[in-house]
């Protein structure tokens, strides 16, 4: 374990990248882009050991439409390549980036015909480019523990667990998910030794990405979130990234952040 040091240095310029090119490369922090999906129109990450109910491996490429004959054949594609996670549904689900030149009623048009649905929620890919002084509230103190042992400390397992309402075999999957990667887990520690807020940052690369992250209920509304969010890219940051970014769908942390990529979440209906 070490301390985090609660000085923050300074990202350095780089040039402002697409929002496609910003979601490959989160998609990317703990997966691999492959070439094996034979689909002009879409870009797939192969996520082992990490699979979300939102972040889909395939992502639908700019300026591309959605076609039925594209669903039939990603359809085909979930029937090679299940879904392994145990928590989500293992219905077919795809990503589109919702932005300029992307072709949203060819989207709509094509799953109404299809029987999928398009999520009314999406999910945020919120950004992060500005480092940030952290400093722990009064009577915290913030932990950084590397996960190179390929272990979860046992008080943020337990957050996890807590939060997520995460089984021991969904538990298991985690660990071996964020082994991938250089992975820390950031802890906020009450001075009763009590763990109050925790999460998790990977890096690959230029990008840190952050997953599961939690505050415990008793600890909410006091802030602890921005700090553990400010923690986690503090510690990217060290590592050489020049931005974080973490996937939600909670409207409450929607603004939480310096830029935004909305992605829609399509999905066949379940039968």
């Amino acid at each position: 374990m070490t301390n985090l040091d609660e000085s923050a240095g300074q990202s350095c310029a780089r040039p402002t990248p697409s929002a496609f090119e910003t979601a490959i490369a989160c998609y990317g922090v703990l997966g691999e882009q492959v070439v094996d999906f034979p689909h002009d129109s879409f870009t797939y990450v192969r996520v082992e050991g990490w699979e979300t109910p939102s972040f889909s491996p395939l992502l639908l490429r700019p300026n591309q439409p959605l076609r039925p004959a594209d669903l039939r054949i990603i359809e085909a594609f979930f029937e090679q390549h299940p879904i392994t996670n145990p928590a989500i549904e293992h219905s077919p689900y795809i990503n589109v980036i919702q932005a300029s030149g992307v072709r949203i009623d060819s989207v709509r048009s094509a799953c109404a015909e299809m029987g999928w649905i398009v999520d009314p929620d999406p999910l945020l890919l919120n950004l992060l480019h500005e480092l940030k002084v952290v400093t722990a509230p009064n009577g915290f103190a913030i932990e950084v523990h590397p996960l190179d042992a390929g272990q979860l400390p046992p008080a943020y397992r337990a957050l996890i667990r807590a939060g997520f309402a995460a089984t021991d075999e969904q538990l298991d999957y985690i660990t071996r998910a964020l082994s991938r990667r250089p992975s820390w887990a950031v802890l906020l520690r009450e001075s009763s030794g009590a763990i109050a807020a925790g999460g998790t940052v990977s890096v690959r690369g230029a990008t840190g990405f952050l997953t599961w992250g939690t505050v415990d209920p008793a600890c909410r509304q006091r802030g602890l979130h921005q700090v553990l969010l400010d923690a986690c890219w503090s510690v990217a940051g060290k590592q050489g990234a020049a931005r974080c970014a973490y996937a939600t769908r909670n409207r409450l942390i929607r603004d939480k952040c310096d830029d935004r990529v909305d992605l829609l979440i399509c999905r066949k209906r379940a039968p």
